[in-house]
C-alpha cells in the first residue's frame, strides 16, 4: 500500500473513531450499588493464581477459576478458605456462570493457546458441579472460551444444548 493510501485509511480511522466519540448515544448503567465507594473487604486469599470468572450463586457462594492452572474454587463465605473443587484439564479456565440446575458452566481455553486458537481449537465449555466437583463436557472445538455465559430470554435447556423460543 502506498504511502497516501496509509496516510488516508490513518485519517479516516481517526476521524471514524472521533466522530463515535461525539456522536455515540450515553450508556444505560446499572444505578450504583448502595455499598459503592465503602471499605473493600478480603472475600478471599488465593496467593499465585490468576483469577477470572467469579460469579455468585443465589446462596451467597461464590466460584472462581484460575486461569494458569485451570482449578476452580469454590468461596462458601467471605473470609472462609477457598475450595478447589474441580480442574479443567486443558487450563486455562476463564468465563463461568450458573445455570438453573445449580451446575456451573466453565469455559476453558483462554490462555496463551487462544493466539493459535483457530488452528488448535482446543477450547469449549464444561458442566461443574460446585457440591462434588464432577466435570462433564458441555461443548467443544472452540478457538476460545472466555467472555459471559449468559441466560438467554426464553430458557436455556443445557441438556438439551438448545435455546428455547
Amino acid at each position: 500500500m502506498g504511502a497516501r493510501k496509509t496516510a488516508a485509511l490513518a485519517l479516516a480511522t481517526l476521524a471514524a473513531a472521533a466522530w463515535s466519540t461525539v456522536a455515540a448515544t450515553p450508556a444505560n448503567a446499572a444505578p450504583v450499588c448502595a455499598s459503592a465507594g465503602g471499605p473493600t473487604v478480603t472475600v478471599a486469599n488465593l496467593t499465585g493464581t490468576a483469577l477470572e470468572g467469579i460469579t455468585v450463586d443465589p446462596a451467597g457462594r461464590g466460584c472462581v477459576t484460575d486461569l494458569v492452572s485451570g482449578r476452580i474454587f469454590r468461596i462458601d463465605a467471605p473470609g472462609a478458605p477457598a475450595v478447589p473443587i474441580a480442574r479443567v484439564a486443558s487450563r486455562g479456565a476463564g468465563a463461568s456462570a450458573w445455570i438453573p440446575d445449580g451446575r456451573l458452566l466453565i469455559g476453558y481455553g483462554a490462555d496463551p493457546r487462544v493466539v493459535v486458537g483457530d488452528s488448535l481449537r482446543q477450547a469449549g465449555i464444561v458442566t461443574v458441579d460446585p457440591d462434588t466437583g464432577a466435570v462433564a463436557p458441555f461443548a467443544a472445538g472452540w478457538s476460545a472460551g472466555d467472555g459471559v455465559v449468559y441466560e438467554v430470554p426464553g430458557g436455556f435447556d443445557p441438556d438439551a444444548r438448545t435455546v428455547a423460543p
